[in-house]
């Protein structure tokens, strides 16, 4: 068992444990389990460890809470359950589809992309699904369940009215700890790149992000990784809104779009950290994911660029969230332009950062249709490709005091008990 295994990590502050997939009750005796990083790291370093209530976290995503749906507590915790405020703790973003409307995507089959406008009464999370028929299962009467999806009280709680739905994020909080102080690796170093852009996990709006980075004048002075061949017509299928109908009513950035995706096959692949990198066929059946090499050159890869691209795990959905990426480009003293959705530049604001502004054009936030929000997050990437690279090094200087407060709230960040009741 290491980190990475989805657990259900029950703490009724009588005796801890997890309850793996096959339903086992996992005690942590292995000094690498998840078990053990929660009782060792994550209760003395976070907020978590100030939590009184007793509580339920899942480190799971993509899908339903299969242990919680399968789970059966004894008579004392049962009895704890009906008489104190539970809290429940989702550790990923949860996710989301449409009540009866089955979900197209196959390469991420267990959440939905999809127009918020026009689909509210639809709103559902596999998730909140489970921890809903829990409560119902067993009359539970108090339950609260903290997401780190803010405006999730908006857009959610009328579907899940017996819960009382909050944000408020463990995983950012888990992932800002640090035992040695946060610095710019590389303080002297100028940049000579400009943009930089990594992807893991395949999705179609990676794909129509690296095609259009293709196309800028800044493509081949930048720093990406990408593995995946495909077409135009081929990212169409793997998106929600209809990219071959940009062909008509926006016909300049289909034409950009077309020719970034033939430049992104020719180059192929392209890597940072792999030494042996592969290459993926859209149309087959493999895995689209290269194996995972670790981020121990990613604050290198930083230094070389003027800029980071980073395309969240999450886009069209209506609920602002953020990982561990734009932390990274935190870290590494770097802006950054998000492809993430709607409002995340907001939440990250409320969380006490600072964004650039007063730089470039970051209004694109505050657009709730997803298609046309990608667009305008496309003209403020066109705006910043037109600076020249001695331009990005004297801005970057100017960006120095944002930088410098980022670094103070992150070092802060995981004992930030914050709580959003939105």
């Amino acid at each position: 068992m290491n980190k990475f295994n989805p657990v259900l990590y029950i703490d009724d502050k009588k005796e801890p444990y997890t309850i793996l997939v096959d339903q086992s009750v996992y005690m942590g005796e292995d000094p690498n389990s998840l078990y053990q990083l929660i009782k060792t790291r994550w209760q003395p370093k976070t907020w978590l460890g100030t939590e009184t209530r007793p509580y339920f976290l899942w480190t799971g995503c993509h899908g339903r809470i299969r242990q919680l749906d399968n789970f059966v507590p004894d008579d004392d915790l049962l009895h704890i359950l009906k008489t104190q405020e539970i809290a429940f703790y989702l550790y990923e973003p949860f996710s989301i589809h449409r009540q009866t409307i089955p979900n197209k995507f196959p390469d991420h089959q267990h959440y939905d992309e999809f127009e918020t406008e026009g689909n509210e009464q639809h709103f559902r999370s596999y998730e909140l699904d489970s921890i809903d028929q829990f409560r119902k299962k067993f009359n539970i009467p108090n339950m609260i369940v903290y997401t780190c999806d803010q405006n999730v009280i908006e857009h959610y709680q009328r579907h899940y009215h017996k819960l009382s739905l909050r944000c408020k994020d463990i995983f950012i909080a888990t992932d800002s700890i640090t035992d040695k102080p946060i610095a710019n690796p590389y303080p002297n170093k100028q940049i000579h790149k400009k943009f930089w852009c990594g992807n893991f996990r395949y999705t179609g709006l990676r794909h129509l992000v690296m095609a259009y980075l293709a196309q800028t004048e800044s493509f081949f002075s930048g720093n990406y990784s990408w593995y995946t061949l495909g077409s135009t017509w081929s990212i169409h299928d793997r998106l929600w809104f209809n990219l071959l109908g940009w062909k008509d009513t926006d016909p300049s950035l289909f034409d950009k779009i077309v020719t970034g995706s033939d430049i992104l096959n020719d180059y192929l692949p392209l890597a940072m950290d792999h030494k042996d990198p592969p290459i993926f066929h859209l149309e087959s059946t493999e895995s689209k994911t290269p194996n995972y090499i670790g981020d121990s050159r990613l604050a290198y890869h930083y230094s070389e660029c003027f800029m980071a691209i980073v395309n969240e795990s999450r886009f069209a959905q209506p609920t602002a969230n953020f990982s561990e990426k734009i932390l990274h480009t935190i870290r590494s003293f770097r802006p950054f332009i998000l492809f993430g959705p709607p409002l995340t530049l907001h939440y990250l604001r409320d969380l006490g950062f600072k964004t650039f502004g007063e730089f470039y054009d970051e209004s694109y936030d505050d657009e709730l249709n997803h298609e046309k929000r990608i667009k305008k997050i496309f003209k403020t990437i066109d705006t910043v490709d037109k600076w020249d690279i001695y331009r990005c090094r004297v801005v970057l200087q100017d960006m120095k005091p944002i930088f410098e407060h980022n670094i103070k709230v992150l070092e802060q960040l995981s004992m930030a008990n914050v709580e959003f009741m939105q």
